[in-house]
């Protein structure tokens, strides 16, 4: 899927999956898969799409994502953040029972 987005082209076949995860249940007509995606720009995009499309055609959407909304949406979606560590590199890994749970800044 493709989409553009303030003149850039977002394109979940040439860009990075980082992470997904389904909400809902499998027999649940609303159930959707949603993935994270690194761009080649470096920004990271959201592709929904729901599972049973019979119900919701056409409603599968990419939009991007603020960095300070990521962190927020993995805690919502009860998924692990470590899958992040390796873009935020220079950002201080805040760990709670063994598990990344969000960055901070470096101060000067």
């Amino acid at each position: 899927m493709k989409k553009i987005i303030k003149g850039k082209v977002y394109n979940t076949h040439t860009a990075q999956e980082i992470v997904a995860w389904t909400v809902g249940v499998w027999d649940d007509i609303d159930s959707r898969r949603e993935v994270i995606y690194r761009a080649n720009n470096g920004k990271f995009f959201l592709e929904t799409y729901y599972l049973h499309m019979d119900y919701h055609e056409g409603v599968d959407d990419i939009r991007l994502l603020d960095p300070k909304e990521i962190w927020p949406l993995l805690a919502d979606r009860n998924v692990d953040p470590d899958c992040l560590t390796k873009f935020y590199p220079d950002k201080v890994h805040v760990v709670k029972g063994g598990k990344v749970i969000g960055y901070l800044e470096m101060l000067d």
